[in-house]
């Protein structure tokens, strides 16, 4: 993780937009490959790869944007095909609309939109996430 910073994430969300807007609708195998890697010993509140990926890019104000656009982008896909999912555990953009909304209030409504699009049978962070937005 050490050498994911800035750039990688800059780059990373940019890709990931592209392949949204662009790759097909039906498959998204490419979203957890394109995730940064990590050590196993990573320490703190580790959640998964895109984790890595909100905490850096929510550290920079000019990535805030991209960060806005990958989320409703996968909101809308959820609505028309089904829950995207990060990893066979995590539903995509959990981790991204977490971050946004801890960092202000304005990003909570589209959290709000994301989460109704999952799998509430299957959360994972979901009702640890909105206690944490909601104090």
């Amino acid at each position: 993780m050490d050498n994911f910073g800035y750039q990688e994430a800059k780059d990373t969300l940019q890709q990931m937009i592209a392949e949204f807007e662009t790759g097909d609708p039906e498959k998204y195998e490419w979203y957890e490959e394109l995730m940064p890697e990590f050590e196993e010993e990573w320490e703190g509140d580790f959640r998964g790869r895109e984790h890595i990926l909100a905490l850096e890019a929510i550290k920079h104000e000019d990535l805030h944007p991209l960060m806005v656009k990958l989320l409703k982008l996968i909101t809308a896909k959820n609505y028309e095909i089904d829950a995207i999912w990060e990893n066979e555990e995590e539903q995509a953009g959990g981790h991204i609309g977490r971050e946004l909304s801890l960092l202000d209030p304005k990003y909570i409504p589209l959290y709000a939109d994301y989460l109704y699009t999952n799998d509430m049978c299957h959360s994972v962070f979901q009702d640890e996430d909105t206690a944490a937005i909601l104090d």
